[in-house]
């Protein structure tokens, strides 16, 4: 807040800037607001356990076809990302802001497949034809490495893109208290494959502001974290398998495995300009991360 005059310590508070509306009422009711405009830098690392369901693939070009001949056994994801992000108080309680950050990293992913039902789909889809052709006469290469097997097979992949967010955070405080309930919606644009969706966090925590006198007021805080995280995921897939190339396009659904964990962390504000902050979300489920922050207001 900015006062009139210094000097007179009687004189009424007066908010001086556009933004958060309704800001004189609660000056005028003895509390404190942040400055309005702010924006910061984070770094998050993230690592969970992912369900991989409906699988849909097409050979060499051909339609995209749902199959069931694959069991995914375990998947997990790994991934580090920076996000910008520009924020505004809207009004006292309701704050809202924009994102746009890089992510990378590798999932890495366990299934079986059953060669003689994979086999027996891909000819009923018609994405391949074991009769023997051309002369000498031969089958595609996948006719004889298939029947009678079950492979389980590890695939590490690799991903990397850009994200791009919008939230709002609505919270409140009283006598050093406080809670704070933000709402996120993320899109990625991933390199080399199309993922659609929108994965929403919603991470509501309560703590309590001490003053540490000439270092500012440090925050200590606990909650949840719910991340509803569904997509539809599109890429293609090349293989060497000796006598010939294979490029798999295929089509998947990835959901996270649990959506709920609980978070802990500290926020430091150094002062009414700069801030910097920790947070550890993990404790239950299979899903932990951390997550660095650092702010400035204006």
């Amino acid at each position: 807040f900015d006062t009139p005059d210094s000097h007179d310590a009687t004189a009424p508070r007066q908010w001086s800037r556009r933004l958060p509306f309704l800001a004189q009422n609660v000056i005028d009711a003895g509390y404190d607001l942040p400055l309005p405009l702010g924006t910061g830098v984070s770094y998050a690392y993230t690592d969970q356990e992912q369900l991989l369901d409906e699988l849909e693939i097409g050979l060499n070009g051909s339609e995209i076809t749902p199959i069931n001949f694959v069991t995914f056994d375990f998947a997990d994801s790994k991934s580090d990302s920076v996000q910008f992000k520009f924020d505004t108080w809207l009004f006292p309680f309701m704050n809202v802001f924009a994102m746009v950050g890089r992510v990378s990293g590798s999932a890495d992913v366990i299934f079986t497949l059953d060669g003689d039902q994979a086999l027996d789909d891909l000819i009923d889809n018609g994405l391949i034809d074991c009769e023997p052709s051309g002369f000498p006469p031969i089958s595609p290469p996948l006719c004889s490495l298939l029947p009678g097997r079950s492979i389980t097979l590890p695939i590490e992949a690799n991903f990397e893109g850009t994200t791009y967010g919008l939230g709002t955070a609505f919270a409140g405080g009283w006598r050093g208290w406080f809670v704070a309930i933000p709402i996120v919606g993320t899109y990625a644009d991933m390199e080399d494959t199309n993922t659609d969706g929108i994965v929403t966090t919603i991470t509501p925590r309560g703590g309590r502001v001490f003053s540490i006198g000439r270092a500012g007021n440090l925050a200590l805080f606990a909650g949840g974290q719910y991340i509803h995280s569904n997509l539809d995921i599109d890429g293609t897939f090349d293989f060497d398998i000796g006598d010939g190339g294979l490029f798999v396009d295929y089509r998947i659904k990835q959901e996270n495995k649990d959506p709920w964990t609980v978070i802990m962390g500290a926020n430091w504000d150094i002062d009414k300009h700069w801030s910097v902050s920790l947070e550890y979300s993990g404790f239950i489920g299979s899903r932990e991360g951390i997550v660095l922050n650092a702010g400035l207001r204006f």
